[in-house]
Protein backbone atom coordinates (compact mmCIF):
# COMPACT_ATOMS: atom_id res chain seq x y z
CA UNK A 1 0.00 0.00 0.00
CA UNK A 2 1.32 3.56 -1.16
CA UNK A 3 0.59 5.79 1.56
CA UNK A 4 -1.63 9.12 0.26
CA UNK A 5 0.84 12.54 -0.08
CA UNK A 6 0.56 14.35 2.92
CA UNK A 7 -0.26 11.72 4.84
CA UNK A 8 1.31 10.08 7.89
CA UNK A 9 1.97 6.24 7.59
CA UNK A 10 1.96 6.45 11.49
CA UNK A 11 -1.17 7.75 12.07
CA UNK A 12 -4.05 5.37 13.25
CA UNK A 13 -6.63 5.19 10.53
CA UNK A 14 -10.15 7.24 10.82
CA UNK A 15 -12.34 5.02 13.35
CA UNK A 16 -15.45 6.20 15.27
CA UNK A 17 -14.62 5.39 18.32
CA UNK A 18 -11.10 6.75 17.36
CA UNK A 19 -8.11 4.22 17.37
CA UNK A 20 -5.67 4.90 20.46
CA UNK A 21 -2.51 3.54 19.25
CA UNK A 22 -0.27 5.00 16.33
CA UNK A 23 1.68 2.85 14.21
CA UNK A 24 -1.35 -0.02 13.86
CA UNK A 25 -0.24 -1.25 10.78
CA UNK A 26 3.48 -1.53 10.98
CA UNK A 27 3.79 0.99 8.44
CA UNK A 28 6.51 3.05 9.95
CA UNK A 29 10.00 1.97 11.49
CA UNK A 30 13.36 0.79 9.85
CA UNK A 31 14.00 -3.00 11.09
CA UNK A 32 11.65 -2.81 14.08
CA UNK A 33 7.57 -1.23 14.27
CA UNK A 34 7.97 1.87 15.52
CA UNK A 35 5.94 1.95 19.12
CA UNK A 36 6.19 -1.90 19.34
CA UNK A 37 9.00 -4.32 21.60
CA UNK A 38 9.88 -7.91 21.61
CA UNK A 39 9.68 -8.93 25.04
CA UNK A 40 10.70 -12.78 24.05
CA UNK A 41 11.90 -13.19 20.88
CA UNK A 42 12.50 -10.75 18.41
CA UNK A 43 9.90 -8.61 16.35
CA UNK A 44 10.58 -6.86 13.17
CA UNK A 45 8.23 -4.78 10.43
CA UNK A 46 7.55 -7.74 7.64
CA UNK A 47 6.99 -5.68 4.68
CA UNK A 48 4.82 -7.31 1.74
CA UNK A 49 4.14 -9.82 4.13
CA UNK A 50 0.23 -7.50 5.66
CA UNK A 51 -2.97 -7.87 4.97
CA UNK A 52 -2.80 -4.34 4.25
CA UNK A 53 0.38 -2.73 3.86
CA UNK A 54 3.29 -3.69 6.13
CA UNK A 55 2.78 -6.57 9.30
CA UNK A 56 4.54 -6.76 12.31
CA UNK A 57 6.79 -10.23 12.32
CA UNK A 58 7.35 -12.07 15.74
CA UNK A 59 10.02 -14.78 15.21
CA UNK A 60 10.06 -16.99 18.74
CA UNK A 61 12.92 -17.06 20.36
CA UNK A 62 14.36 -19.77 23.42
CA UNK A 63 11.82 -18.17 25.87
CA UNK A 64 8.62 -18.56 23.96
CA UNK A 65 7.63 -15.25 21.75
CA UNK A 66 5.93 -12.10 23.09
CA UNK A 67 5.55 -8.85 21.57
CA UNK A 68 3.82 -5.13 22.93
CA UNK A 69 3.44 -1.83 22.38
CA UNK A 70 5.92 -0.02 23.83
CA UNK A 71 3.90 2.64 26.33
CA UNK A 72 0.56 2.04 28.46
CA UNK A 73 -2.20 2.92 25.89
CA UNK A 74 -3.52 4.59 28.67
CA UNK A 75 -2.27 5.79 31.85
CA UNK A 76 -6.00 6.61 33.65
CA UNK A 77 -8.67 3.86 32.50
CA UNK A 78 -10.95 6.23 34.26
CA UNK A 79 -13.40 3.02 34.33
CA UNK A 80 -14.15 2.65 30.57
CA UNK A 81 -14.08 -0.16 28.69
CA UNK A 82 -10.88 -0.72 26.49
CA UNK A 83 -11.28 -2.81 23.30
CA UNK A 84 -9.09 -4.62 21.02
CA UNK A 85 -9.18 -6.52 17.23
CA UNK A 86 -6.00 -7.44 15.25
CA UNK A 87 -5.66 -9.32 12.31
CA UNK A 88 -2.99 -12.71 12.42
CA UNK A 89 -1.68 -15.53 10.82
CA UNK A 90 1.36 -17.66 11.24
CA UNK A 91 3.06 -20.51 11.97
CA UNK A 92 2.70 -20.59 15.42
CA UNK A 93 0.15 -22.81 16.21
CA UNK A 94 -2.12 -20.24 18.56
CA UNK A 95 -1.18 -16.73 19.09
CA UNK A 96 -2.82 -14.53 22.06
CA UNK A 97 -3.61 -11.19 22.26
CA UNK A 98 -3.27 -10.29 26.09
CA UNK A 99 -5.34 -6.80 27.30
CA UNK A 100 -3.99 -6.07 31.11
CA UNK A 101 -4.49 -3.72 33.12
CA UNK A 102 -2.04 -2.41 35.71
CA UNK A 103 -2.38 -0.54 39.21
CA UNK A 104 0.26 -0.42 42.07
CA UNK A 105 1.73 -3.70 40.80
CA UNK A 106 -1.04 -5.82 40.15
CA UNK A 107 -3.43 -6.08 38.04
CA UNK A 108 -6.04 -7.81 35.63
CA UNK A 109 -6.17 -9.17 32.13
CA UNK A 110 -8.31 -10.78 29.98
CA UNK A 111 -6.87 -12.80 26.80
CA UNK A 112 -8.14 -14.36 23.90
CA UNK A 113 -6.38 -17.52 22.39
CA UNK A 114 -6.46 -17.64 18.11
CA UNK A 115 -5.26 -20.94 16.13
CA UNK A 116 -3.05 -20.28 12.94
CA UNK A 117 -2.52 -20.78 10.02
CA UNK A 118 -1.41 -19.32 6.76
CA UNK A 119 -4.66 -17.25 5.92
CA UNK A 120 -5.56 -13.50 7.79
CA UNK A 121 -8.10 -13.89 10.39
CA UNK A 122 -9.34 -11.52 12.90
CA UNK A 123 -9.07 -12.16 16.75
CA UNK A 124 -11.27 -12.39 17.94
CA UNK A 125 -13.47 -12.58 15.14
CA UNK A 126 -16.79 -11.02 16.74
CA UNK A 127 -16.78 -8.60 18.84
CA UNK A 128 -13.41 -7.35 20.75
CA UNK A 129 -11.52 -8.42 23.16
CA UNK A 130 -12.60 -6.08 26.19
CA UNK A 131 -11.65 -5.20 29.47
CA UNK A 132 -12.59 -2.55 32.09
CA UNK A 133 -10.11 -0.34 32.95
CA UNK A 134 -10.23 1.52 36.71
CA UNK A 135 -9.20 5.07 37.40
CA UNK A 136 -5.57 5.21 38.22
CA UNK A 137 -4.94 1.81 36.40
CA UNK A 138 -2.97 1.62 32.80
CA UNK A 139 -4.01 -0.14 29.92
CA UNK A 140 -1.22 -2.21 27.91
CA UNK A 141 -1.66 -4.59 24.90
CA UNK A 142 0.38 -7.87 24.32
CA UNK A 143 0.47 -10.14 21.64
CA UNK A 144 1.98 -13.72 22.68
CA UNK A 145 2.62 -17.11 21.67
CA UNK A 146 2.51 -20.45 23.85
CA UNK A 147 5.58 -21.42 25.38
CA UNK A 148 4.64 -24.26 28.23
CA UNK A 149 6.92 -27.49 27.55
CA UNK A 150 4.97 -30.24 26.80
CA UNK A 151 1.62 -28.02 25.84
CA UNK A 152 0.12 -29.44 22.12
CA UNK A 153 -0.36 -25.30 20.95
CA UNK A 154 3.78 -24.25 21.95
CA UNK A 155 5.27 -22.73 19.60
CA UNK A 156 9.05 -23.73 18.53
CA UNK A 157 11.96 -21.79 18.07
CA UNK A 158 12.10 -19.99 14.89
CA UNK A 159 7.96 -20.21 14.51
CA UNK A 160 6.58 -16.94 12.93
CA UNK A 161 3.47 -14.92 13.98
CA UNK A 162 2.69 -11.82 11.57
CA UNK A 163 0.35 -9.12 13.34
CA UNK A 164 -1.16 -6.31 11.30
CA UNK A 165 -4.12 -4.05 11.52
CA UNK A 166 -4.27 -3.69 15.06
CA UNK A 167 -7.68 -1.83 16.51
CA UNK A 168 -7.78 -0.59 20.52
CA UNK A 169 -10.66 1.92 21.15
CA UNK A 170 -12.96 2.91 23.97
CA UNK A 171 -16.49 1.27 24.42
CA UNK A 172 -19.90 2.26 25.11
CA UNK A 173 -20.97 -0.95 25.51
CA UNK A 174 -19.42 -4.88 25.53
CA UNK A 175 -17.34 -3.93 21.58
CA UNK A 176 -19.77 -4.66 19.84
CA UNK A 177 -19.33 -1.02 18.10
CA UNK A 178 -19.08 -1.55 14.16
CA UNK A 179 -15.14 -1.55 12.83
Amino acid sequence: MTPDAGVDPCAAPTKSPAVLINNPGFECGDDKPTGWNAIYGTVERAPGEGRSGAAAKLVVGQAGGRFAYSTPIVSDGAGKTYCVQAWVKGTAPVVRSVLLSVANGGGTQQRFAEPLDDQWQKTPPTNGLNLKVNSGESLQLFFEVDSAPGSQTAAKVGDVVYVDDVDVWVSSGQCDESR
